[in-house]
């Protein structure tokens, strides 16, 4: 219970509160000009005190740490496990608390040792409130006192955007275990979806980083991987011999250059040879037909010269003999010489073409076995290329590996903790069905209609929701978060450890029927006093629907503290300020 909240200004409004229902009525009085607003009379800034005496961040939009506020201290008196404590937090000194009182309860966390008061860091004095209002330590993960008190302090604006979160960015995860840590249930469950949602991410970036490795490849199945990589291997081992057994010939391009000149001159001399055969073998045919003629042949010969020639064919027979052999012996001769003239090339010319040949074969030879620095390095790189092909598809065949081992464990995973969700909402039904009971007799009291409070696991996780039928829904969102914190505050009122207090900005009020507006206050005061928690909220006196509420039912009885915009005096700072 929070019993007062003070300050060591005087112009401060101090606020002392009572059991169950209180009210911080915020009044604009008949000669407040237009421009005037009770939205700087301190309502939300009440709330944020309270907050930043509780330990919340200076970051925090609605904290008082303001430079127009330098030199205040804030008071908070309040219950904590069961002694009455005052928490004291300066605005200029903000990462430190100073704790008083005349019966300290033991500390969970030891305080400050160099300080002749009790003083604790802001994140210390967290841990010290974490434990007394909801049994934390600081071994627990995933919640802390600060993220819960959220629930049971709305005072940021985005923390009436539903009942399952208290600041506009929260992850649905952390919803879900706050949630389940408010309503009794196991909180440690709704985290392992948490992870397994983690984990289902970490499979989709996987699935895509394996999409971008395989580019616009048609086939990326196992086993074509598989196939694929058996190919390239076998090449890349090819291809890795061949380029050690490879031997670098720096004027390999020259060799190459004589081998060709070579094999043209070898291929010219084999013509040359040929043709000069053919000659060789048409003078020694010449030579064979070249014979003397018989004496009939040359006696008729001459017969018929001297017929056919009277007057020329003089010389006797004897000389024409003697000429005929003459001249068949010169020719004769002559095709001798020539023949043994082209015997003699074409030896010469052979003996130079075993030379040819042999010194061709070397140079094929040192060609065979080398080769040259440009082809040398050309396949090195296709060699590098395979190299990276391979190593490449062997990532790809590892991220499946990986991928069907992590997507077959996350199904596993998901099946049971499916299972064992369903089994634990069976084992907390009793904490299960009074949040939904609660939840439904507060819908009922507001709207004569049961409301909904969805508790359930699905194959997907915990899931919640709310949901209360209304003919008009103007501002039934509102008062389902109403109905939910109302719950939360019946659910814990009953816990050796709790905060003991729930507190709304008038916000939750805003755009709801006045019916329902007078419900919801009665409410409040109804469950305070039965249950034995406090209801803090903020209100603006011209939003009291005082013709609709019962007979028996006064606001004025439950204002703890009545701000007006007449003078500054009367805003709870006492001054104004420009944030």
């Amino acid at each position: 219970m929070i019993h007062a909240v003070t300050a060591n200004m005087p112009s401060f409004r101090e606020v002392h509160f009572r059991p169950g229902l209180n009210i911080i009525l915020a009044d604009r009085s008949t000669t407040a000009s237009v421009r005037d607003s009770r939205n700087s009379l301190g309502k939300t800034t009440l709330l944020a005190i309270i907050d930043f005496c509780l330990g919340s961040s200076i970051t925090n939009k609605s904290t008082p740490c303001v430079p127009a506020l330098s030199g205040w201290e804030f008071t908070l008196t309040f219950d904590l496990d069961g002694k009455k404590i005052q928490v004291t937090r300066s605005v200029d000194e903000n990462h430190l608390v100073r704790v008083s009182g005349n019966d300290l309860p033991s500390w969970p966390v030891p305080p400050n040792s160099d300080c002749e008061q009790i003083t604790f860091h802001v994140d210390s004095w967290c841990d010290v409130l974490g434990f007394y209002m909801f049994g934390l330590d600081r071994r627990t993960s995933g919640v802390s006192f600060r993220s819960l008190i959220g629930y049971f302090l709305r005072v940021n604006k985005d923390s009436y955007d539903e009942p399952f979160q208290f600041f506009k960015q929260q992850s649905t995860i952390s919803k879900l275990i706050h949630t389940s840590f408010l309503l009794n249930l196991s909180w440690q469950l709704a985290a392992e979806w948490g992870n397994l949602a983690k984990a289902k991410a970490e499979v989709r970036i996987l699935e895509k980083a394996i999409k971008e490795i395989g580019g616009d490849s048609a086939d990326c199945s196992l086993g074509a991987l598989d196939a694929k990589r058996v190919q390239l291997a076998t090449s890349v081992r090819v291809n890795s011999q061949g380029l050690k057994s490879f031997r670098v010939t720096p004027n390999y391009r020259d060799l190459e250059q004589q081998a060709n000149d070579l094999t043209r001159e070898i291929q010219k001399a084999h013509n040359d040879n040929a043709l000069d055969a053919n000659t060789l073998k048409g003078y020694e045919k010449s030579i064979a037909s070249e014979n003397y003629l018989g004496e009939d042949k040359l006696i008729s010969l001459y017969r018929s010269a001297r017929i056919e020639l009277p007057g020329i064919v003089t010389a006797r027979l004897r000389d024409v003999r003697k000429f005929h052999r003459t001249v068949v012996s010169n020719r004769r001769e002559f095709l001798q010489a020539e023949a043994q003239n082209l015997r003699a090339v074409i030896k010469d010319r052979t003996n130079q073409l075993a030379t040819l040949i042999e010194t061709r074969a070397k140079l094929m030879e040192i060609l065979r076995t080398s080769g040259a620095l440009d082809e040398y390095t050309k396949l090195q790189e296709a060699h590098i290329k395979q190299v990276e092909s391979l190593k490449s598809i062997e990532q790809r065949i590892e991220s499946l590996r990986s991928l069907g081992q992590k997507g077959s464990a996350v199904r596993v995973e998901k099946e049971l903790l499916f299972t064992r969700t369903v089994q634990d909402l069976q084992d907390r039904s009793e904490q299960k069905d009074a949040a939904i009971t609660f939840f439904d007799e507060n819908s009922r009291f507001l709207y004569h209609r049961s409301g909904v409070l969805k508790i359930e696991a699905n194959p997907n996780g915990l899931n919640f929701d709310v949901n209360i039928p209304a003919r008009d829904s103007h501002g039934v969102g509102n008062m389902q978060i109403f109905c939910f914190d109302i719950a939360v505050a019946q659910l814990w009122s009953s816990r050796d450890k709790s905060p003991g207090f729930i507190a709304h900005d008038s916000i939750i009020f805003a755009d709801v029927d006045e019916r329902q507006r007078a419900k919801a206050l009665e409410l409040a005061k109804q469950e305070s006093n039965r249950l034995g928690f406090q209801y803090i909220c903020t209100y603006n006196s011209d939003n009291i629907p005082t013709c609709d509420f019962s007979e028996d039912f006064s606001v004025e009885d439950h204002v703890v503290l009545r701000l007006t915009d007449d003078t500054d005096a009367g805003s709870l700072l006492g001054i104004r300020f420009e944030r």
